[in-house]
């Protein structure tokens, strides 16, 4: 797989366009893609998601885990009972 990086020269930034268009590749393109937020980029920083993660306490975890295993227990009940009729 070759990888071609765009030349720093080509981009054309600030010229009108009406969307839906069709780019380089023949993708359909319905919106502006660069003006979407960047979901990669996380809210907080590795710091502040260690000072979160540390003030949950243990109970909190427990509680969650009970939940979901209650959860998964009502599912599969649910599925056997749907299975018989």
């Amino acid at each position: 797989m070759i990888l071609i990086e765009r030349q720093k020269g080509s981009r054309r930034f600030d010229i009108p366009v009406e969307f839906p268009l069709e780019d380089s590749q023949r993708v359909i393109v319905i919106q502006d893609r660069r003006r979407l937020p960047d979901r990669r980029k996380a809210e907080h920083s590795n710091d502040d998601q260690k000072v979160i993660l540390s003030k949950i306490n243990s109970l909190t975890i427990v509680s969650l885990i009970i939940a979901l295993n209650t959860a998964f227990v009502l599912m599969v009940y649910a599925l056997l009972v749907a299975m018989q009729n």
